[in-house]
């Protein structure tokens, strides 16, 4: 009934051998909404060509088959296909432009290289995120013990390639060197000189002593070493 519909209304317009392109139009904004699944108010689609399709005098349908699954944003080239019978009668290449919106994390003050964020070194932004690397900071969770990699300039969009794990053990920490041999356990104070993760091997020096040793990061105040 509604392609009925369709086809009437082009008729009464005097376009009764091309589809209308509104129709073509809707149909594709649509597929890019459901297939990014973008709340209405955070994308806009924009079509830079839309081409002339002849209208097959029957009830008709359209799809879109993507061979493969591609980010739906920015410039695309979409292959619409008018079906009738099940077979496809018509195959067009509608080009458009994605545009999406998002709110991001931005830096509210220049930040130092390995410098813990807080609150008050981020702010909130809603900004066009067409063009912006997926790996972009968009909420809060993705903040929590981080800290940055590098310089990062006020007012910069954070992504999580500039921000790094906060480590367990930071150099100059005081900490606990566990040096175990077989059954036997010896513990002793050091000073840890690079950071380290749960895992890493880092660099002590034992307390009052400049002698220095590499051992496993245990937890924040555990360094173990192993002798075979």
């Amino acid at each position: 009934m509604v392609a009925l519909l369709v086809i009437v209304m082009a008729l009464m317009d005097g376009k009764a051998n091309e589809i209308p392109q509104e129709e073509l139009t809707s149909f594709v904004e649509e597929f890019v909404r459901m297939h990014t699944g973008i709340a209405p108010g955070d994308l806009i689609v924009e079509f830079r060509n839309v081409p002339r399709v002849p209208n097959p005098r029957r009830e008709y349908s359209m799809r879109i088959s993507l061979e493969h699954a591609a980010p739906m944003r920015g410039n695309l080239s979409l292959p619409v296909e008018v079906v009738t019978d099940g077979t496809a009668l018509h195959r067009v290449i509608v080009s458009l432009k994605v545009r999406t919106f998002g709110q991001v994390f931005v830096s509210s003050r220049k930040l130092l290289k390995q410098e813990l964020l807080t609150d008050a070194d981020v702010a909130v932004k809603r900004v066009e995120t067409t063009s912006l690397a997926q790996d972009c900071i968009t909420g809060a969770e993705q903040l929590r013990h981080k800290r940055t990699s590098r310089i990062i300039g006020e007012g910069t969009i954070l992504y999580q390639s500039s921000l790094e794990d906060m480590p367990l053990i930071q150099s100059n920490d005081v900490v606990t060197l566990r040096v175990r041999a077989g059954s036997v356990i010896v513990s002793t104070t050091c000073v840890a000189k690079e950071d380290g993760r749960m895992g890493d091997m880092v660099t002590v020096q034992k307390s009052g002593s400049w002698e220095r040793v590499r051992g496993k990061v245990l937890n924040e105040k555990t360094v173990e070493v192993t002798l075979d």
